[in-house]
């Protein structure tokens, strides 16, 4: 009998009108291609920077109604991410490199590779620490730290797998990582 109290209870309050207390306003973009990652500027709200599929990197500036795009990897690109200050955004690919771009002037900086136990690695995700002085690759067997100011590798955390994602806790110290066979690991770098 309880049961079907709360079952027409349930099918009453579904059918009832509830106000919708957030808008449902959005801006639809186009990329071209299937969108693998997206990311926010993170000094400039209003510039978005997306990429995917077809190879190319586009920032829409949502204040200026502009888009961009950045060409120069070979392969789908898996992740994008903006330097801290917003001066600088790396992207990297299944192309087996990671990219540094100027933000302002939209020029490339560097092209680099993560090479890992002698063999060239997808990219499958990028992050900036939170100084912005380091980015760290993963792709596989393993994170690449590298110095952004010379673009020099700094040091490798081996994994015995492909490393999906990686992110640097907020006061830089740390970074945790999680690979294709399930572990997370902390690193103090």
């Amino acid at each position: 009998m309880q049961f079907k109290y709360l079952f027409l209870s349930a099918i009453a309050l579904l059918t009832l009108p509830f106000p919708i207390s957030a808008q449902e306003n959005h801006i639809l973009f186009t990329h071209g291609g299937s969108v693998q990652t997206v990311a926010y500027s993170s000094v400039n709200s209003s510039l978005i920077a997306s990429a995917g599929d077809n190879n190319t990197i586009k920032l829409w500036d949502l204040q200026n109604d502009t888009v961009l795009t950045f060409r120069g990897h070979t392969g789908q690109i898996n992740s994008v991410a903006f330097s801290p200050d917003g001066q600088l955004l790396a992207s990297g690919g299944r192309d087996w490199t990671f990219r540094l771009w100027n933000v302002h002037t939209q020029q490339h900086i560097a092209t680099l590779e993560h090479i890992a136990d002698q063999v060239l690695s997808s990219i499958e995700e990028v992050v900036f620490s939170p100084d912005g002085q380091t980015l760290a690759s993963a792709g596989y067997l393993g994170i690449k730290l590298w110095d952004i100011n010379d673009q020099a590798e700094t040091a490798t955390l081996e994994h015995d797998d492909w490393v999906w994602t990686v992110v640097f806790s907020p006061n830089g110290q740390l970074l945790a990582t999680g690979d294709a066979k399930g572990t997370v690991r902390v690193w103090d770098i």
